[in-house]
């Protein structure tokens, strides 16, 4: 069997002349009636509980996702992966790639078949080249900015700012740090000195509250004398 060739297969003993079309040619919404050869078969069930058998056909040109929906028994007992099918359906659309939904099979004798025409290689799958990370790429950006005269003179000054603007970082954090030896604990603060007494004026001189001061006698007032009357 050639691409454009027809084949004869006999089916009911009335001989019926089926063009091959590949999987290269296939167009979304015909119709096929061909043959390709069922590379793997499997039984799964929908979210919604229906049973669905999924087919993946191939020929020398690629692979064609098929679905039967109606009459999984039948179906499924009909064939076995490897056998050669005569499918009859309709080309669909799923997750944007063509998809065969299925209304008749019929397992096919696979003498008068060119095996050539079935022989499917998948493509090789290629690894996504590892992305190089910026600072892998930071020695050879900076030698290509040292052949520029210009260039090398800005990154050498650009390099005097980032050590002077690291000095002074790392002399802000060491202000304020008493020197401590290895091993040394952190010296606690010391507790509130009694505010009753006075820093200064010696360790016995204490302050008492006015309410421990003994009260003071009132002040004693002389009495009124009345001013004599003017001498006549």
């Amino acid at each position: 069997m050639t691409n454009g060739s027809p084949t004869e297969i006999t089916e009911d003993a009335a001989q019926e002349t089926i063009r091959k079309v590949f999987v290269a040619d296939v167009a979304l919404g015909s119709a096929l009636h061909t043959v390709f050869l069922a590379a793997r078969k499997d039984r799964y069930r929908t979210r919604a509980g229906k049973e669905i058998l999924a087919i993946d056909l191939v020929d020398r040109t690629g692979l064609l996702p098929a679905r039967v929906f109606q009459n999984i028994d039948a179906a499924d007992a009909a064939f076995a992966a490897g056998d050669y099918l005569l499918v009859r359906g309709k080309v669909g659309a799923f997750q944007r790639h063509n998809q065969l939904a299925i209304d008749a099979l019929e397992r096919l004798d696979p003498d008068p078949i060119d095996k050539a025409d079935f022989v499917y290689n998948p493509p090789p799958v290629v690894s996504p080249e590892p992305v190089a990370k910026s600072s892998d790429r930071l020695p050879q950006r900076i030698a290509l900015l040292l052949e520029d005269p210009q260039a090398a003179k800005a990154l050498e000054h650009l390099l005097e700012c980032l050590e002077r603007l690291r000095a002074g970082q790392s002399r802000k954090g060491d202000l304020g740090k008493s020197p401590r030896r290895r091993g040394e604990r952190p010296s606690r603060s010391a507790p509130p000195a009694d505010r009753s007494e006075r820093p200064g004026l010696g360790s016995g001189v204490v302050f008492k509250p006015l309410s421990d001061l003994p009260a003071e006698p009132a002040p004693t007032q002389s009495p009124e004398v009345e001013p004599s009357p003017p001498a006549t």
